[in-house]
């Protein structure tokens, strides 16, 4: 174990360093998305052939988008050039599959590939936090949660205090259709970290799926205020407000996304989630079709969620579903 953990990959002490500095961006802060990129090039400007900072800047893009910070095009182009080049380098460390497997995945929806990819890093590096992330995630879209919560939590175990792991396991828990679960361990996150949106986000949802939305329409207004107005958590906002009967503030949102789409990326995703709020089904697969065609990053995520349930026996719900490779192990 120790002899994996101290492994740095390269003769430069400075590149070392600059990709440590470049992996705090895990804390998902903004800040932290501003400095991550830079640190991970000049680790490689230091040394070329420094694969697992090729695999951080791979991650950082995929995971950008994820944020949707980039479209899925031009997110999808860089994080696989660098995936690619971190495995060309060095195929015998866990860091490059697993940030090879999550450009599969994240931008190709080829999850068997991936799954993979994700089972190669582990088997190398069996202490390889993000693998078991990725790997957990993979599995909810194939449909079998106790496997994924059962990777979600051995992260803990890793690394019990870093907030995003926490945060993210409050969210598989919520996709999972464990409540409770999903609220006090979204709960326990901010406590860990008073400013993580994702937490505030996360909770949000709990509390919406169990109906309290006063609670759960304060917690998405301070995921909203703390990721400076992100869309897709604007979104979350505009759907619960809907369901709560807030039709108009819905109505606004879908007003921001129209007049922000002319100069930001706009994911369908997030128009698709304040239409299905609003009830109207026939938009909500308007935007679904444009979300598949662009391979929207958080589209697969949304199929699974169960704010979907008014629309899941839908046959183009359906549809959509079996041409991404949602909930079948042969994808």
């Amino acid at each position: 174990e120790k002899a994996v953990l101290r492994k740095r990959y390269t003769d430069n002490v400075e590149a070392y360093q600059l990709y440590l500095k470049g992996r705090l961006w895990n804390r998902r802060t903004a800040d932290g998305f501003k400095s991550a990129i830079g640190y991970f090039q000049k680790a490689i400007e230091l040394d070329n052939g420094y694969a697992i900072a090729h695999a951080g800047l791979a991650d950082y893009y995929t995971v950008l988008a994820f944020y949707e910070g980039l479209p899925p095009d031009i997110a999808g182009e860089k994080a696989k050039a660098f995936a690619d080049k971190a495995i060309e380098l060095d195929n015998t460390i866990g860091e490059t599959h697993s940030s090879y497997g999550v450009t599969l995945g994240a931008f190709n929806w080829k999850w068997t590939e991936a799954r993979k990819a994700y089972h190669r890093a582990i088997e190398i590096n069996p202490y390889y936090m993000p693998a078991y992330q990725y790997l957990a995630m993979n599995l909810l879209i194939q449909n079998k949660p106790d496997e994924a919560l059962e990777n979600a939590e051995h992260c803990i175990e890793i690394d019990p205090l870093l907030p995003v792991i926490n945060a993210n396991l409050a969210w598989f828990y919520y996709l999972s259709r464990k409540y409770d679960n999903a609220e006090e361990q979204a709960r326990m996150t901010v406590d860990i970290e008073p400013n993580h949106f994702t937490a505030h986000w996360v909770l949000g949802l709990a509390l919406a799926a169990k109906e309290k939305y006063s609670e759960s329409l304060a917690s998405l207004q301070n995921a909203v205020t703390i990721s400076s107005d992100r869309p897709f958590v604007v979104a979350e906002l505009a759907r619960v407000q809907a369901v709560a009967g807030k039709e108009k503030e819905a109505r606004d949102t879908l007003n921001l996304f129209e007049a922000a789409a002319a100069e930001n990326y706009i994911s369908p995703v997030n128009r698709a989630k304040v239409h299905l709020g609003l009830g109207e089904t026939d938009a909500v697969f308007e935007w679904l079709e444009k979300g598949f065609e662009e391979r929207a990053v958080r589209m697969p995520y949304f199929m699974i969620d169960p704010q979907c349930d008014s629309i899941r026996d839908d046959k183009r719900f359906v549809k959509i579903r079996r041409e991404m490779g949602i909930g079948s192990t042969s994808t």
